[in-house]
């Protein structure tokens, strides 16, 4: 959410366009639309929306059984498994409740515990897909 509200606030400054040219943001299960947070982007950027270059790109993670990022952010997801004997409703409400070693807290590449959350291996940060107008 922070990301997102700080990229708001930039854009709402005068002269805002291109101040974040060359810059690459990550969202892992974000609560913030990365659709709309990629818009937002380009303007910063000042490149047109969808269209990414190598390092001007807004790149996400997000779980299919996270709450966060799939009931909050309104975010497609972009894989993530469900551990065996369990089920996405009770995994997001795991997560919604803070448990450990949930869909919400298993991103990044340093948590094997989370790795079931997977299919055994790590996610893969993707880029944002232009938005269907």
């Amino acid at each position: 959410m922070t990301s997102g509200n700080a990229l708001e606030t930039l854009n709402a400054q005068d002269n805002a366009q291109g101040i974040l040219s060359g810059t690459t943001v990550y969202f892992f299960g974000s609560p913030y639309n990365v659709q709309k947070a990629d818009g937002l982007l380009s303007v910063l950027q000042n490149r047109p929306e969808g269209e990414a270059g190598q390092s001007m790109v807004l790149q996400y993670q997000n779980h299919a059984a996270d709450p966060i990022g799939i009931l909050l952010g309104r975010n497609p997801a972009t894989g993530g498994t469900i551990p065996e004997g369990s089920n996405v409703l009770w995994e997001m409400l795991r997560a919604a409740t803070g448990q450990a070693n949930t869909s919400h807290n298993s991103y990044g590449i340093g948590n094997n515990e989370a790795r079931e959350f997977w299919n055994g291996g790590f996610p893969v940060l993707i880029p944002v897909l232009p938005s269907a107008k």
